[in-house]
């Protein structure tokens, strides 16, 4: 009995190193993939890790969370709560920013454990991109959490693919201040009611490729006869603006932040 209970511990310890080594190791791919490690390099540090490279790939940035652990942790574990990563994702959960690596996203994003460990860490799952490109993933995951406001991270998992124009008018929000405070000054001197009023209109002029007024009509819900009014007052104040491309652009821009930024809790 006592060989078999010192056999028990020495085969529990050399496991438990043996699957030490492999987690570090896939931590250490990890970050070799996220600072752009030349191909020939990525791919002996894959096979060392028993990793194969995929050809998609989206990274996740994470907020703090406690009970869920890394694939190559020894520990005992049971569903939910303290269960394991597969070891397919790449993960580091122990540094200030954790972070994960999901090759073929597509293929993780519909799990129940993965959805149930995203939404307790309240993850941003950046666009898929190449391999090549995890780094560009991740800092637009962080950039998407950073900018978000607590109650919209309670939807969690929020997927970046969907939203890659809000993501990057969130990118510069001084940026888009600037260019709404530019371009919309002609609507400075209208009550609050009359801006937000006149600024919809704009829009769904420009939604509907400078439409007439039945179809901004049709896209807001309102008469025509008050869609042809807001027009005119749209022309009068903005004027040759409207004409150019360029600052038509800048326009659409400017309002598109504006909404982006009050749904966040930003004033534009």
């Amino acid at each position: 009995m006592d060989q078999i209970a010192t056999a028990c511990v020495l085969g529990y310890a050399q496991a438990k190193a043996d699957l030490g080594e492999a987690r570090e190791r896939r931590r250490r791919l990890l970050a070799e993939v996220l600072a752009g490690t030349r191909p020939d390099l990525l791919a002996t540090a894959a096979e060392e890790a028993d990793w194969a490279l995929p050809e998609v790939v989206a990274c996740v940035a994470l907020g703090p969370g406690t009970g869920w652990r890394e694939a190559a942790d020894p520990r005992p574990t049971s569903t939910g709560y303290g269960a394991r990563l597969p070891e397919e994702v790449l993960a580091e959960l122990s540094s200030p920013d954790p972070h994960l690596l999901l090759p073929e996203p597509e293929a993780w994003l519909d799990k129940p454990e993965i959805i149930e460990f995203l939404r307790d860490r309240r993850a941003v799952v950046g666009p898929t991109v190449s391999l090549r490109s995890a780094a560009d993933s991740l800092r637009w995951a962080r950039l998407a959490r950073e900018r978000l406001s607590a109650s919209a991270l309670d939807h969690a998992p929020i997927r970046c693919d969907g939203h890659l124009p809000a993501l990057l008018l969130l990118g510069d929000e001084a940026l888009v201040r600037l260019i709404g405070e530019r371009r919309l000054a002609p609507l400075g001197g209208l009550t609050v009611k009359q801006r937000e009023r006149l600024e919809s209109t704009l829009l769904a002029w420009l939604d509907t490729s400078r439409g007439t007024a039945p179809e901004v009509a049709a896209r807001l819900g309102i008469h025509p006869q008050t869609a042809r009014s807001r027009l005119h007052r749209m022309q009068e104040l903005l004027g040759s603006a409207l004409a150019h491309p360029e600052s038509r652009f800048e326009i659409e821009v400017a309002l598109r932040g504006r909404r982006l930024l009050a749904r966040f809790g930003r004033a534009a």
